[in-house]
Formats: structure tokens, C-alpha cells, sequence
């Protein structure tokens, strides 16, 4: 752990750097307006990159409808329950022109599969959908969560959606999109994704793992649950052999996290 908190201590001010502080000018550019603005584009840029390749097929609607359905649900939620730190974070020009380029990447399985009119298999689409379906729940609801709770105290949020994953909005979002590479057919997305999740998201989550330590229960909560998936070995342990797995796992649910009685402290 004190490697990779080195490392990001090193790369997390050069992330910093190019995501909102390139020179010249001022931080006055809200972060979500291009990001918003990015993602709600999806759905128009599909359309006009299967009008220019004539590409009219199944899997050229089916990477329509899920990516561009994600836009308007990833705008619409903003509307109803925003992410303050992309409301309260700014950027400059040039960092704002940096921050579409890299969400170009995202845009990479769209273009794989109406560029290269990849055939999606029933069994791919099958798959796909479910990866989506999953994914965009999982984001939406455990985004929902934090937003309500924090609306009425500041703490640790350690039970609902995080009971087992400390970053289960961030796990639905990666399955989502992993879910766009899997109706591409290709290693090209999965290539463009990494380094986004790797720098950035890896950024976000060990910040988050030292704010979590600060809390009150947080330590016990780091040792219950997992970084990122959303269950762990000693999870699967306890849904397969019952609550008497409950006691001897490491990595173990505790009783208030299965009921609703609390938030796991201020």
C-alpha cells in the first residue's frame, strides 16, 4: 500500500494538472460541462457515424442504445442528484479541451463497431445487455445513496450499496462500459479504458481510502469490504454457507450492515 501511495502521490498532481489546472488562464470552467456535454453527444454521434458509414445493422443500433441511453441517464442524473465534486471542480481551456479528448476514448467501442460493422452474435448482445443492465443499476443506485445520506449528515456511508464495496458506483460504471467492449468484439476499447481507470479513478479511490480511514468505524469497514468488487471470496462464503460463515471470514458482513440501522457512524 505505501508503494502505490507513493506512486499516485507522485502521479496524482500531474493528473491533477491536466485534467483542470493547464495553463493559461483561470479555473472558471464547471468540470461537468463537458463531460455532460460529452456524454449527451453520444447518442447524435452514433447516428452520424452509421449515416456515414452506412451502417444500418443490429449491432450498430444495439451500441446505440446502450451507450447513448447511458448519456441521457448519466445527464439526468446530474439534473436530479449531481456529484458535487464535478459541480464544485473548474478547469481552464485548455485543460477543458483535454478533458474531451480524453473522453474520446470512451467513444472507442461505438466507433469499432460501426466503423468495422463488427456482427453481434445473440449470445454477444445477450451478454452485453446483461453487463449493462447490471452496470447502470448499480451506478445509479449507489450514487442515489451517497447523494440522500450525505443530504442529511456527513460521515461514513458503509451499509446499502457499500455494504461489501467501498466503490460500487465506480464498480457499475467499469461493467458498463466493459459491457461496450464486449459488442465490439475487440481489445482497442479495453486498451482506451485502462489508463482512464488506472490514473484517474486509481487517483480518486486511494484519496478516498485515506478519507475513509479518518472516519469513525472506517478502518473496521476497509477490513469488511472490498476496493472495488463487489463481493469477495469471504462474501460469496457467507451468501453460500449461511450467517455461520459469518463469524470465521475475514472480509465478513456485519450484523448492522445487513439490517438498515445505521450509516456506520459520523
Amino acid at each position: 500500500m505505501g508503494l502505490i501511495a507513493a506512486f499516485y502521490g507522485f502521479l496524482g498532481p500531474i493528473v491533477e494538472l491536466l485534467l483542470f489546472k493547464l495553463p493559461p488562464g483561470p479555473q472558471f470552467i464547471p468540470v461537468y460541462y463537458v463531460v455532460n456535454t460529452m456524454k449527451l453527444g453520444v447518442m447524435p454521434l452514433c447516428f452520424g457515424l452509421m449515416y456515414h458509414y452506412d451502417n444500418w445493422s443490429v449491432g450498430a443500433y444495439l451500441i446505440t442504445a446502450m451507450h447513448g441511453s447511458y448519456g441521457l441517464i448519466w445527464n439526468l442524473k446530474h439534473c436530479v442528484i449531481p456529484d458535487m465534486f464535478w459541480v464544485e471542480k473548474k478547469c481552464t481551456i485548455v485543460s477543458a479541451l483535454s478533458d474531451a479528448v480524453v473522453l474520446c476514448l470512451y467513444f472507442s467501442a461505438l466507433f469499432v463497431v460501426i466503423s468495422q460493422k463488427v456482427v453481434v452474435s445473440p449470445v454477444i448482445a445477450f451478454i452485453a445487455v446483461q453487463m449493462y443492465v447490471y452496470g447502470i443499476v448499480l451506478m445509479m443506485a449507489a450514487d442515489t445513496q451517497k447523494y440522500f445520506v450525505l443530504k442529511v449528515r456527513k460521515g461514513l456511508i458503509s451499509d446499502g450499496w457499500f455494504a461489501t464495496c467501498r466503490n460500487m458506483n465506480y464498480f457499475g460504471e467499469v461493467l458498463l462500459y466493459c459491457s461496450f467492449g464486449v459488442v465490439s468484439q475487440s481489445w482497442i476499447p479495453f486498451a482506451c479504458y485502462m489508463p482512464i481507470w488506472f490514473l484517474i479513478f486509481g487517483d480518486r479511490w486511494l484519496a478516498k481510502e485515506e478519507s475513509i480511514r479518518k472516519k469513525e468505524g472506517g478502518a473496521a469497514y476497509i477490513e469488511r469490504s472490498c476496493l472495488i468488487l463487489p463481493l469477495s471470496f469471504s462474501h460469496l462464503g457467507w451468501l453460500l454457507g449461511g450467517p455461520e460463515e459469518l463469524s470465521s471470514a475475514s472480509c465478513s458482513l456485519s450484523e448492522p450492515l445487513m439490517a438498515n440501522s445505521s450509516y456506520g457512524g459520523k
